[in-house]
């Protein structure tokens, strides 16, 4: 229930009661196994059943290229979603996994 109460300056004031906020739940990323073999390189986390993400990828933490969105198709099925690089080629490399 809503209520307003004009004030002498000609603002408005309201009060909410019992409200609930309802939305989608955030999608909880755990990173669990980063493996690497030759110019292969394996990202492995826990993410809520359900949830897709962008995986991005830099070589200096300044600028990021997104290698791949949207992912995994269909969203997490197992509680586990994993992704493999298979041009990590530098020797130094970054990865960030992003919620949309």
């Amino acid at each position: 229930m809503a209520e307003s109460f004009a004030a002498t300056s000609g603002t408005a004031a309201f009060w909410l009661d019992n409200v609930k906020l309802v939305g989608r739940r955030s999608p909880q990323l755990i990173p669990a196994l980063c493996h690497r073999s030759g110019n292969n390189f394996t990202l492995q986390w826990a993410a809520n059943a359900g949830s897709t993400c962008a995986v991005l990828k830099s070589t200096d933490l300044l600028n990021w290229s997104i290698l791949v969105t949207g992912y995994p198709a269909g969203g997490v099925t197992n509680g586990t979603a994993s992704y493999t690089d298979t041009v990590a080629t530098t020797s130094q490399s970054f990865y960030r996994i992003r919620t949309p």
